[in-house]
């Protein structure tokens, strides 16, 4: 009679799992995540092995608690035998090289798959790598001893009969195994290093394929998910409510609202039946280029609902860039389908986000089992519509961690609608056309690129042309014109060095059309520029300072609301306002500001200076906006803050380039847009200068924009060594390419009322008592209150000012010692905070960025 071996333990009111139960379970849940195809077959014998290991005396002493004699790791060992079963089934080396490592790193991290497999396998290889493979041998002979006729049976199952344990085991004894690993990736007749090209260039997307669904089936399963098809397909959003959603605005009453409208249907029209034929072509693949004010968020549902509609088992994955618009995309979905974030319907997924998908049948009713599963399936994108950002999705394609891992299944057939792709990071363009090359070949998705200001990015991510989505995207430019931009004389100087524009200058220029009425949004480059330029418009007492007064809000009550402050504000003596918006704003009071912002640009005088995060797909408008000069895509999107209902015949948008703030050597523009050694301020000074000094919307917006990418590409920017890490699967060496670079930074719990310092209280009790599930759950609260500050010196007295802020805890397991605190109320943090311009950074730390 075969041992008895489990896989987990069980609990109060749990058994445990029987381990042969578990790899079957496993196998049948890679099933239902992937498509029927040989990737699918690899993956579920990978799962019928996977935890092989755990065979031994050893883990099972392990798993009941006591203190075994002997390894407990088992991936190592499990990993071998998955290379041998797919052998034995007749898989080709690099698959059984694929298995190999999915099942060795299917509790961590994606390896440099060369290097990884090399010094796994090579006995030559000294120290703890040496270790770890005599222990797989000791593995062996205690299985061999204890659970022989088990191991037969998991790998007759695994093979259907071809292989065996007396076979494999005797593989492993004479090394032959290992040996057969480490001669495909290394060089040279003794294999004495790794070769230049270990695997073939469509490994790695196969790799993707068949390790995420074998890291997601396996946690679904130890989680005791239900194994029902329900729980991964998700909930698919209903295109005819977006279509009512959409018919609701068809109500305009001016002749301009008239023909807007019907441009807007004209360009839905066209993208609806565009989509027919990319459905029913190869392209994977597809522009989406329309201007400000017609509507392309609910455009770009409308494509991607229609594809979707077309493709069973499909799901829409919405990204964009920020954070800070993830919530207006949200909100959006919210209303149209009726639903809320945390079902089978819409899960909005970043890194200040709640992300659940909750089901209403679990199969138990213990609270914490079904939230663990509600965590893992909503991280794992399992619901109809997931809203994120573009590093939640690349980042998973780059060199995932485990967790990241989880949502790569949730890619198969998928619609991925990028909103504002130009936002992208230039250095990343040759890794992304590479990475979209992987989802649309090895995981059939298709890429709607939606933006106004349409970059040349996807141009030979695929082997055929691009298909736009609207056939002449050009007509709706010339269309609608809804402003005019104004290039300063200090712009036009910029290519001859001529002296920019001084904060105090701009400063009365914003005041004088304040004090006409106007609205005004003034965009700045850098923190410190935009704290320079409120700093002269917060001392004339004429304005009212909005952070000032939310800030008295605070003390009065934990909770002010959008119409609390704009209640206050239109309240104090003065018919002018006064907002400063940056991330150096708490992420709720930064949402809040907004709201604020858009209410009051339509009932007052109201000045905004912000930094970039207003500019790509906020959803508020201003009459007169003012952008501190940089690349001709920035300036767009800024100018898509300018009368961007339609509230006038024709806004105005200033592009002036702003002075070196004070202390600082340099003009913003260049801090930001020229510091990597590439002048994307010169090559758009170059497009502007050919035009005059005030020109139309579309001559900037589509003729000069054109332009611009034109020039931009025959730079090549771009990382394209990057690339390379993806044909040879190096996903360590991926990860280090961050999308937001690896800048060193404080995350700071910044308080500013009494319920924000009862969370901290809370947080330090539950850290007293060892309550870990509630101290998780706690943490996750102070989300929306943390400011995240990028340090450049870390050896200055300013930096160590900062880092000097007392820790919030000192438990490590949640990393709380790394979290400083800032309470507002401490006379000794007054220095650190500002109620206008938020954490506020001592002089000698850079300000540079977002």
């Amino acid at each position: 009679m075969p041992a008895t071996r489990y896989s987990h333990p069980g609990g109060p009111e749990t058994d445990a799992v029987l381990l042969q139960d578990h790899l079957r379970d496993v196998a049948a849940r890679v099933e239902l995540v992937l498509p029927d195809d040989d990737c699918r077959d690899l993956a579920r014998r990978l799962g019928l092995v996977h935890d092989f290991g755990k065979l031994t005396t050893w883990f099972q002493q392990h798993i009941d608690d006591e203190n075994p004699d002997g390894p407990t790791h088992h991936s190592r060992l499990g990993a071998l035998v998955a290379y041998y079963v797919l052998e034995q089934a007749g898989f080709d080396e690099a698959d059984c090289l694929l298995g190999y490592v999915a099942v060795a790193r299917h509790h961590g991290a994606s390896p440099d798959t060369g290097r990884y497999a090399f010094e796994s396998s090579s006995w030559e290889k000294k120290g703890n790598e040496r270790v770890r493979k005599e222990e797989v041998l000791r593995q062996v002979e205690n299985i061999d001893s204890h659970a022989s006729e088990l191991a037969g049976d998991i790998i007759d199952e695994a093979t259907d009969g071809t292989g065996g344990w007396t076979e494999c085991r005797d593989r492993l004894q004479n090394r032959s195994l290992f040996e057969a690993v480490k001669s495909q990736v290394g060089d040279g007749p003794m294999n004495i290093g790794v070769k230049t090209d270990p695997v073939p260039e469509d490994f790695y997307g196969r790799f993707l394929r068949a390790w995420g669904a074998l890291v997601l089936a396996d946690k679904t399963s130890a989680a005791r998910a239900s194994n029902r098809a329900e729980i991964y397909d998700g909930e698919t959003p209903d295109i005819d409510a977006l279509d009512r959603h959409i018919a609701g605005f068809d109500d305009a009453e001016t002749d301009r609202g008239k023909r807007l409208d019907r441009l807007r249907s004209e360009a839905r029209a066209e993208v609806s039946a565009n989509v027919d034929a990319l459905a029913a072509g190869d392209e994977g693949v597809a522009t989406l280029t329309l201007p400000t004010g017609l509507g392309k968020t609910l455009t770009g549902l409308t494509a991607a609902l229609r594809l979707q509609e077309r493709r069973e088992g499909s799901r829409i994955i919405y990204a964009l860039p920020f954070t800070s618009i993830i919530d207006q995309v949200a909100d959006v979905a919210r209303e149209v389908f009726e639903t809320d974030e945390r079902g089978a319907l819409l899960t909005v997924h970043h890194h200040l986000a709640e992300t659940v998908v909750e089901h209403d049948d679990t199969d138990r009713d213990e609270r914490d089992e079904a939230e663990n599963v509600a965590s893992i399936l909503g991280e794992s994108w399992r619901a109809g519509l997931v809203v994120t950002t573009f590093v939640q999705l690349f980042e998973s394609l780059a060199g995932p961690r485990n967790s990241q891992s989880l949502k790569l299944p949730a890619l198969q057939d998928s619609i991925i609608v990028l909103d504002e792709p130009q936002s992208l990071p230039h250095d990343w363009w040759p890794l992304i056309r590479r990475l979209v090359s992987v989802l649309t070949t090895e995981y059939d998705a298709t890429i709607i690129a939606m933006t106004a200001t349409q970059p040349r990015l996807f141009e030979n991510a695929t082997d055929e042309p691009i298909p736009e989505l609207v056939d002449s995207p050009e007509r709706f430019f010339r269309a609608v014109e809804r402003v005019r931009f104004r290039f300063h004389p200090s712009v036009e100087s910029f290519n001859d060095e001529e002296t920019p524009l001084s904060h105090d200058r701009a400063s009365d220029r914003l005041r004088e059309d304040a004090r006409n009425g106007a609205s005004v949004l003034a965009v700045c480059n850098t923190i410190d520029s935009a704290q320079e330029l409120t700093g002269h418009l917060e001392r004339d007492p004429e304005f009212v300072n909005v952070g000032a007064v939310y800030d008295d809000l605070l003390t009065a009550t934990d909770e002010p609301t959008v119409e609390t402050l704009v209640e206050a504000v239109t309240d104090r003596d003065g018919d002018r306002a006064l907002l400063h918006l940056s991330t150096r704003h708490r992420p709720r009071d930064r949402l809040r500001l907004i709201g604020a912002a858009r209410r009051l640009a339509r009932e007052q005088s109201l000045i905004t200076v912000s930094t970039q995060l207003i500019e790509a797909g906020v959803d508020i408008s201003f009459d007169r906006v003012y952008r501190d000069f940089a690349p001709l895509d920035s300036l767009v999107q800024a100018a898509g803050r300018c009368n961007r209902s339609f509230e006038l015949e024709q806004g105005v948008v200033t592009v002036w380039w702003l002075d070196a703030p004070e202390d600082k050597s340099i003009t913003p523009g260049e801090a930001v847009y020229d510091y990597w050694g590439e002048s994307l301020l010169s090559i758009t000074a170059g497009v502007l200068a050919d035009g005059p000094a005030e020109r139309g919307e579309s001559a900037v917006a589509w003729d000069a924009v054109r332009t611009y990418y034109e020039r931009l590409a025959a730079r090549a920017p771009g990382k394209t060594a990057w690339t390379e890490f993806v044909d040879r699967a190096e996903g360590a060496k991926l990860r280090s390419c961050s999308l937001i670079g690896n800048r060193q930074a404080v995350d700071i719990v910044v308080c500013r009322s009494a319920a924000d310092r009862e969370l901290v209280d809370g947080i330090r009790d539950a850290m007293a008592t060892y309550e870990f599930d509630q101290l998780g759950e706690l943490l996750d609260e102070t989300k929306p209150l943390q400011v995240s500050v990028p340090i450049y010196d870390a050896t200055s007295d300013e930096a160590q000012e900062l880092m000097d802020l007392p820790p919030l805890g000192t438990d490590a397991t949640f990393n709380t010692h790394e979290l400083r605190l800032l309470d507002t109320s401490n006379d000794q943090h007054e220095r650190f905070f500002d109620p206008t311009t938020g954490v506020f950074i001592p002089d000698g730390v850079e300000g540079r960025f977002l």
